[in-house]
């Protein structure tokens, strides 16, 4: 006979658990309308059941939907074949006469003419009753609800006509997911989900786990968010043929969330659909796609304790407002019906929360975000709503208020073209520090978990990944539109821009190598938009620096007997014969090798950076090198013009140049020589003893205190 009794037991609890038990009745729901439910089936003939293990059956999908109806009637059990579940999946014997609030068949309300419509996808191995006390909340605030059973990977499902159907422990693919699940490397993992301190240690666990668990965290989601999609293919025929909710489905007002496993199903969906308005994950976490996708919906992550300290993580992950709230007193499967109605077996899954508290928190979140961005209250502040449990975590990517943190990743629109930054700081009070990435095409966001989270408690850190560069990629770099000075207009138009999205007078502009160039002409000709001008890698000469590089290389190739560094630097000659680009690289390599770029870097392991950053897909990761090879052979020769000691010879803003002591791409001594030279209200060099070419990433301490406690305070701005 069928079991259920291992599920108890299974190791990987990362998306999936059992919690069950003890009580008469639900808890009332404190909408105004009385509440219905009622069962549909459906069959996707275009789809094969995965789990029957000679491939010919077609997928079938359960539903149980609850809406907002006038009247009371008889209200439902909790699980209509409850002598099942108790026999075969354990239940405890509490769950026999658990009443509902919710009465079958009845009439859907007539009054608020449409009602906006959600899907709710379970958690691995639980069922799509698990959040009963959930749904009759939603439903009795004025939503119609549906919840999918995503078959054989639900403990069991109802059919409307009371066939069942359950997990099959002899197909094949469940055999694979229970396979990956006995692997002690996902418990391993869970363990480090706690205990990992940095955004890049969570992204490694988030990472493996996936791997590890690969049919359940990479497959699974798709799986089941092609079973919701294929329920919104239905949407329009229930909407005009279901004798119950006929006629009061708002197709234009669709939101989806889930528990568990179904969060991710959740925001795979949101990746992909577009009918769908808004997404909520419970516990889920960033598995499936999302981990390298970005969503374009209002999205809330609502978490446990294991996702305290995830919040930086969670909250970029959409275009649109994204919430990040943990519970931190709350587990797994308080976000269930089960922190309510506990089973011994599986206990641990239960924080120390009280669980009726635990419901209440979860109830009020999901309910007044769907309200805030389906329903009619979109002034309602979510994070205020949040403020009011001091058991939450809160993070957002929102702006609200002068103290408000911040944290945006967006696209932009500058020269006509649609460009990406990211402005990341812990209060919007703070000023506006803008950072201009060197190349050209070689950007600075993969970089801000390692030279920016100082920064950003002290200001609002910019970076803008430029045409060619990046998120941004190939848009707009058509040979025409990639000049000195269409970079100047694009610098220019995104600083009136952030001036005027955060309500500053001016901003503190920051350059590195190419970046430099832009940063001290726009600092130039635009002094009253700049409190400071931080100029590192400062180029003043191309041909010069370049010249003084050369001669560096070949030094020390003569100085190691580096024989065929030797034949090819002779070969490639000295920068004023360089005839394209692939001569410019070549040196590259070997001022690298010679560490005239890099003091404690390599260029491979600033590569590693790169393709670890968590605000690039991973198609943008692939793409980096590429864009950035283009923009170079296309600016190069631009590039190798540039004699700023001849253009610029006064600033009317203090100016400070970050300069490493090994910096010989652009060359210290000639950087000094320009400070010295140089006219302005007040100039300064800062050496950076360990560096090359990047002291942010030489020296990132160092690098930001003296921004802070040097440039900052000497501002008088603090």
């Amino acid at each position: 006979m069928f079991k259920l009794k291992w599920i108890a037991v299974l190791p990987v609890i990362l998306f999936f658990g059992h919690v069950f038990g003890q009580a008469n009745s639900l808890p009332k729901p404190t909408g105004t309308y009385a509440v219905g439910v009622t069962y549909l089936n459906f069959t996707d003939e275009k789809r094969i059941e995965l789990f029957d293990n000679n491939l010919k059956n077609k997928r079938e999908i359960t539903v149980k939907a609850w809406y907002p109806a006038d009247e009371k009637s008889k209200p439902e059990l909790y699980l209509r074949n409850i002598g099942f579940a108790i026999t075969y999946c354990q239940l405890p014997e509490t769950y026999r006469n658990l009443v509902t609030n919710s009465a079958l068949n009845i009439p859907v309300s007539t009054h608020a003419g449409k009602f906006p419509m959600l899907v709710f996808s379970h958690g691995w191995g639980e069922h799509y009753a698990q959040n009963t006390v959930l749904m009759e909340e939603l439903a009795s605030h004025g939503y119609i609800v549906f919840s999918i059973a995503h078959h054989y990977e639900c403990k069991y499902a109802e059919y409307p006509d009371g066939k069942i159907s359950h997990i099959e422990f002899g197909s094949l693919r469940f055999q694979k997911i229970f396979g990956e699940m006995q692997n002690p490397k996902a418990m391993e993992l869970y363990r480090q989900m706690f205990t990992a301190a940095t955004d890049d240690e969570r992204l490694r666990v988030i990472r493996e786990t996936r791997d590890v668990l690969s049919t359940g965290l990479r497959e699974s989601p798709k799986y089941w968010a092609e079973d919701l999609s294929f329920f919104l293919d239905q949407i329009k025929n229930i909407n005009e043929t279901n004798h119950i909710v006929k006629g009061k489905i708002d197709m234009d007002r669709i939101g989806v969330f889930g528990m568990s496993m179904g969060g991710i199903a959740t925001s795979e969906l949101c990746l992909h659909d577009r009918r769908v308005k808004a997404g909520v994950s419970m516990d889920g976490g960033l598995y499936g796609s999302l981990l390298e996708g970005k969503l374009s919906v209002p999205f809330m992550f609502l978490g446990s304790k294991r996702f305290t300290g995830y919040g930086n993580l969670f909250k970029g992950k959409s275009d649109k407002d994204c919430y990040a709230l943990a519970i931190k007193n709350a587990d797994h499967y308080n976000f269930s019906d089960y922190s309510l109605y506990p089973s011994p077996q599986v206990s641990f899954l239960l924080g120390t929360i009280d669980g009726r508290r635990a419901l209440d928190i979860t109830s009020a979140l999901v309910l007044s975000f769907f309200e805030k961005y389906l329903g009619n209250k979109k002034e309602l502040d979510l994070l205020k709503e949040a403020a009011r449990f001091p058991e939450i975590e809160t993070d957002s990517n929102l702006i609200r208020g002068k103290e408000a943190a911040i944290s945006i990743l967006e696209e932009v629109e500058l020269g006509g073209v649609k460009q990406w930054i990211l402005a990341r700081g812990d209060s919007a009070a703070n000023p506006i520090l803008l950072f201009l990435h060197g190349g050209p095409g070689f950007p600075e966001m993969p970089f801000t978990h390692v030279d920016s989270e100082f920064l950003e408690k002290h200001f609002i850190v910019v970076n803008w990944d430029q045409r060619g560069a990046g998120k941004t990629g190939d848009a707009g770099t058509a040979p025409a539109m990639m000049t000195i000075d269409r970079y100047l207009a694009d610098t220019h138009e995104l600083i009136e821009l952030l001036k005027a999205r955060f309500q500053k007078k001016k901003l503190f502009l920051i350059g590195h190598s190419w970046g430099s160039i832009l940063g001290l002409l726009t600092a130039h000709r635009y002094p009253e938009s700049i409190h400071a001008y931080i100029g590192m890698g400062q180029v003043v000469n191309m041909q010069k620096g370049e010249a003084l590089s050369y001669a560096y290389a070949l030094a020390k190739a003569r100085e190691s007997r580096d024989e065929e560094a030797l034949r090819q630097l002779v070969e490639i000659g000295s920068p004023d014969r360089w005839e394209d680009y692939e001569h410019m690289m070549k040196f590259k390599e070997y001022l690298d090798r010679y560490k005239g770029v890099f003091q404690r870097l390599s260029y491979r392991e600033v590569g590693k950076l790169w393709f670890t950053s968590p605000h690039y897909t991973q198609s943008e990761k692939q793409n980096l090198m590429i864009s950035f090879a283009r923009t170079q052979k296309t600016m190069w020769p631009k590039y190798m013009r540039v004699d700023l000691a001849k253009e610029v010879r006064k600033m009317k803003v203090p100016v400070y140049f970050f300069v490493g002591r090994f910096d010989y791409v652009t060359h210290f001594d000639l950087v000094a020589a320009y400070c010295q030279a140089l006219k302005a209200p007040h100039k300064e060099l800062v050496w950076f003893e360990e560096s090359g070419h990047h002291p942010n990433l030489d020296e990132p301490e160092k690098y930001q205190q003296m921004l802070v406690h040097k440039v900052l305070q000497k501002s008088q701005l603090k």
